[in-house]
């Protein structure tokens, strides 16, 4: 397998497991991963912000043919609508193309995360420098003193004496736990359901279809008129439409069919009839208590916490994917570089943490409280946030002058909240949002 007594162990085979062994494949470093291959079900995960838009195309074209350009956001929130049109103002376009090379408006995805996730560990698995595992591991002797991981035993006996661990286990944080590192619950506790609903054929004439399904499709759920509370969404996927609600966890008697069926009748309620496209519905996954964290240590002498695993946020910010592509970059980085690699890694990830924020707040509250400022200000702050980790994911690149810009242009984005006044906030009578932030507010943006 590898020249090396020690190879580095990636633990989960999941989204991040299988982007950071693609990273050190690329690096041609052996290693092992351990965990299952990919299922069909249902995953989330599949709007994705810039950053993870960007590093999915760059390294990932050969699978460009499950990538779906995404080019509005649109919030249905009580009485508003928020939309974002992500074409960025003028100013911030040129600062961006000008100075790094970067076309703001030209990476935004969805994926069809069944067909890539199953292309890349195939992909991955047929690496020589890879030795896929499909193992548990059962427990781990761990030096405090050292913050070193020494042994992972695995569910058929075997013991590894990893030089590096990356756990990509989400929220089953297995380093977190065995390693008692503390941890921070920065939500409520939530009920997730989620499906898919088919087109009647494999053409649903996508690329020249309906708007909203060129857009991630957001919805507060309100229990007057909707029969239930909870965050919702429809994310086009060519062939098919993901569908999904996170509720409140307490006093939720509903099935899990019932509440998709609910789903479907709020956004119906709103101009959007989701199965005039998409009749055919299939499995339903449940998860049946998801509660969003952050670690207070993203890693340590020779283990990290990789992308969601450190931390998760509510799905609206769609900063899953970058996260786990972050991690990836850096993953060679953190078998030479450690004491560099850590803290920006870690830094990255807790500006995270301001986007969470930005819809927890917003999503704590009732249809009937929320304002067009405080609409505002998450559409402000969201943008602010995702230019500012955009910029950040630029600062890795080898270009010293490339970096140096980068670097300047974070600070002039994060000092100056130059994402103000990029989307919108209407407010529209119910039965007309979808229609009314379609065909009045973007014929005229």
């Amino acid at each position: 397998m590898s020249p090396l007594s020690t190879p580095p162990v990636v633990i989960g085979a999941g989204l991040t497991g299988m982007v950071i062994s693609d990273s050190l494949s690329r690096s041609k470093i052996h290693h092992v991963l351990l965990g299952h291959p990919p299922s069909a079900a249902p995953r989330l995960g599949e709007s994705l912000d810039g950053v993870g838009s960007r590093e999915l195309i760059r390294l990932f074209p050969e699978f460009q043919h499950f990538f779906f350009q995404k080019k509005h956001i649109v919030g249905l929130f009580g009485e508003y609508v928020m939309g974002i049109y992500l074409e960025p103002p003028p100013k911030i376009h040129r600062i961006a193309n000008l100075a790094l090379g970067i076309k703001l408006d030209d990476h935004l995805l969805h994926v069809d995360r069944m067909g890539f996730d199953s292309a890349l560990y195939e992909h991955i698995r047929a690496s020589t420098y890879c030795t896929p595992m499909d193992m548990q591991v059962e427990s781990l002797e761990y030096d405090a003193i050292h913050d070193k991981i020494e042994y992972i035993r695995l569910s058929n006996g075997e013991n590894l004496a990893p030089r590096f661990v990356y756990d990509c286990t989400n929220h089953i944080r297995l380093l977190g736990k065995a390693l008692d590192i503390p941890v921070q619950f920065t939500s409520d506790v939530q009920r997730v359901v989620f499906t898919h609903y088919q087109a009647n054929s494999n053409d649903s004439k996508f690329d020249n279809g309906e708007q909203w399904q060129h857009a991630t499709n957001l919805l507060m759920l309100c229990a007057d008129r909707d029969f239930l509370d909870g965050a919702a969404w429809a994310i086009p996927l060519g062939s098919y439409v993901s569908l999904g609600v996170s509720m409140p966890f307490r006093d939720n008697p509903l099935e899990d069919g019932e509440a998709i069926e609910l789903v479907l009748q709020a956004f119906a309620r709103r101009g959007l009839d989701i199965r005039k496209l998409y009749p055919h519905n299939s499995k339903i996954v449940a998860i049946p208590r998801q509660q969003y964290f952050n670690h207070k240590r993203a890693y340590g002498a020779n283990w990290v916490l990789a992308g969601t695993t450190f931390g998760q946020a509510w799905f609206p910010t769609s900063s899953g994917f970058g996260a786990a592509l972050i991690a990836a970059a850096l993953a060679p980085e953190f078998l030479k570089r450690p004491e560099i690699a850590g803290p920006w890694y870690e830094n990255y990830m807790r500006r995270i943490t301001d986007a969470h924020t930005l819809f927890d707040t917003l999503f704590t509250n009732s249809c009937e409280n929320i304002t067009r400022d405080e609409l505002q200000t998450l559409v402000d702050g969201l943008v602010t946030n995702n230019l500012e980790r955009v910029l950040r994911n630029e600062q890795l690149r080898n270009n010293r002058l490339r970096r140096a810009l980068a670097k300047a242009a974070t600070e002039f984005v994060y000092r100056s909240k130059a994402g103000r006044n990029w989307g919108r906030i209407m407010q529209v009578d119910l039965h007309e949002q979808m229609a009314y932030v379609f065909n009045q507010v973007w014929r005229t943006w």
